[in-house]
């Protein structure tokens, strides 16, 4: 199953918040917001499908819509391996990443064929 990785900033609670009950007025992560902005690196397993051309006539007319590319993410874990949870806009980031990939793998195969 081919795989991709995948950075994104994500709001997480800031380490003065396990010191405390609330967030630290003077901390320097957060300035007392109790949240912090970090990057995270996640790695996407994932499953892709070719579009393909729909059936056509005689003189090439259509006679039925062609199958879009399609992607479908089927795990996505953090840097210790713990799964994670996307929301619908990182979800929609990740699926054109996986579909990017997928093509440039596609373009690299045909290269190094007509390289060799």
């Amino acid at each position: 199953m081919p795989s991709t990785k995948f950075q994104i900033e994500r709001l997480l609670p800031c380490a003065c918040l396990a010191l405390a009950d609330a967030p630290f007025a003077a901390c320097p992560e957060c300035g007392g917001d109790g949240a912090t902005y970090q990057e995270i690196i996640l790695a996407i397993e994932y499953g892709y499908w070719r579009g393909c051309r729909g059936a056509r006539d005689l003189y090439g007319a259509p006679l039925e819509p062609d199958d879009p590319e399609e992607c479908e993410i089927q795990s996505v874990t953090d840097e210790r391996g713990v799964e994670v949870e996307l929301t619908e806009r990182e979800t929609e980031r990740a699926e054109e990443k996986c579909i990017r990939d997928a093509l440039e793998s596609r373009i690299d195969a045909l290269y190094d064929r007509y390289e060799d």
